[in-house]
């Protein structure tokens, strides 16, 4: 009878490394982390945190689940898996957009999946969380909107609105098309 050998993988051991600054005890990428008692509620979101920032990958609540964290290799598959459904945020060449997003995400509690997402569309943005936005765009970005001169349609993508902020914070004349 052979033996197979025991098969790893980078990110099986960069995952397993990142669990054991948790714990130490973690001996092996299939060990159960919650039966062995090194996963518990708190320190669950704190390795969710952990692997988010460690991965650069955003992981929805809605598709975590406790079997999702149960050993290191449903993690490194989570990452996988995160991974594979692309960046969820916008490319770092637009530090704006990336701010937008993260306005989103920080003031309003909503993850846009993508810059092209249509806010309204996806219930993401409703007349009351337009006020809100507009009011958060104005303190954040130093910017005073008139309600006369918006054009709604600017604000059904995060691209959109980034291109908004980007015009509005142009010097005068520079990309005022008005006469």
């Amino acid at each position: 009878m052979q033996l197979s050998p025991i098969l790893t993988e980078p990110l099986v051991d960069e995952v397993h490394a990142l669990v054991r600054s948790f714990s130490p005890n973690v001996e092996s990428a299939q060990t159960d982390l919650l039966a062995a008692g090194i996963l518990d509620s708190a320190s669950l979101v704190r390795l969710l945190f952990a692997v988010e920032a460690h991965f650069a990958v955003t992981i929805p609540m809605e598709e975590v689940e406790i079997d999702s964290f149960r050993t290191v290799a449903e993690i490194a598959g989570l990452v996988r898996a995160r991974r594979s459904a692309g960046p969820a945020r916008p490319p770092k060449e637009d530090t704006l957009l990336g701010e937008v997003h993260d306005l989103f995400l920080n003031s309003l509690s909503v993850e846009v999946p993508s810059p092209h997402e249509d806010l309204f569309k996806a219930g993401i943005l409703d007349s009351m969380t337009l006020v809100q936005l507009i009011m958060l765009l104005e303190s954040q970005f130093g910017l005073s909107l008139s309600l006369e001169d918006l054009d709604v349609a600017a604000f059904s993508t995060t691209a959109g609105i980034a291109q908004l902020v980007r015009q509005l914070r142009a010097p005068a004349g520079r990309c005022d098309e008005r006469p």
